[in-house]
C-alpha cells in the first residue's frame, strides 16, 4: 500500500493523515511529513513493572513541488491510510 502514495500531493496527505507531528527539510528543496505516537508497554512480574518505550512512525518525503517521492514507515498501511 505503501507505493500507492508516491506521487501523491501534499493536499491528499494531510487530507488523509491530517497534521503531521513535525515537518523537517529533506536536505534538499523538499520536506519530510513525520507522523509518530510514541506509547509505552508494562509488563509487571513478581519483581516489578517494566516499561518498554514503542514509537510507531510514518514519513512522506515531498520533493520542492509537494508530490510525494518515498515513504519510510514500520506500519502496515491500510485503505489508504
Amino acid at each position: 500500500m505503501e507505493l500507492t502514495w508516491i506521487g501523491r500531493p501534499h493536499s491528499d496527505i494531510i487530507r488523509t493523515f491530517g497534521a503531521p507531528s513535525r515537518e523537517v527539510s529533506d536536505g534538499a528543496k523538499g520536506v519530510i511529513l513525520v507522523y509518530e505516537e510514541f506509547y509505552t508497554d508494562y509488563e509487571t512480574d513478581q519483581w516489578g513493572s517494566i516499561g518498554r518505550e514503542h514509537r510507531n512512525y510514518t514519513e512522506f518525503f515531498l520533493n520542492e513541488d509537494g508530490l510525494c517521492y518515498d515513504l519510510r514507515t514500520n506500519q502496515v498501511l491500510r485503505d489508504g491510510r
